[in-house]
């Protein structure tokens, strides 16, 4: 029965957990509601009853735009950039605020598979060292 119990206790903190990471999303704001929330439930459960941080990972910040006359100002990540480090760093600290082991978000970089079609691998690789810094020093 503790078994069973502990299982509940920690879906409630799943649940928790997932309601603020849902919160972060574009279709929460539209709708109220994440397609994601079922699928993940599980998989976060299992990591609260392991007492294991949050794991998540992002696809992202693969390189700017080239784009240089109309969406960006450099090849270098900038604000932007930063301001969604802040963003994620604020979700990893909304969970750490209610579950003890907290949650690590990592981003996982696909512009090199695309810099083929849109720059030299040297502009993407110095991009993602750039973002790579930023996450460094902002924690």
């Amino acid at each position: 029965m503790a078994s069973s119990n502990n299982h509940v206790s920690a879906e409630a903190k799943a649940t928790e957990i997932l309601r603020i990471i849902e919160k972060y999303g574009l279709n929460y704001e539209r709708t109220g509601t994440w397609d994601g929330f079922e699928t993940f439930l599980p998989v976060v459960t299992g990591q609260v009853e392991r007492k294991e941080p949050i794991r998540m990972l992002l696809p992202g910040f693969p390189f700017k735009s080239p784009n240089m006359k109309d969406k960006v100002l450099g090849v270098l990540p900038d604000l932007g950039e930063e301001l969604a480090l802040k963003h994620l760093d604020g979700l990893c600290e909304k969970i750490k605020a209610i579950y003890e082991h907290g949650a690590e978000c990592h981003i996982t970089s696909d512009g090199l598979v695309y810099n083929g079609e849109w720059k030299g691998y040297e502009s993407v690789a110095r991009y993602v060292a750039y973002v790579c810094r930023f996450a460094r020093r902002d924690g």
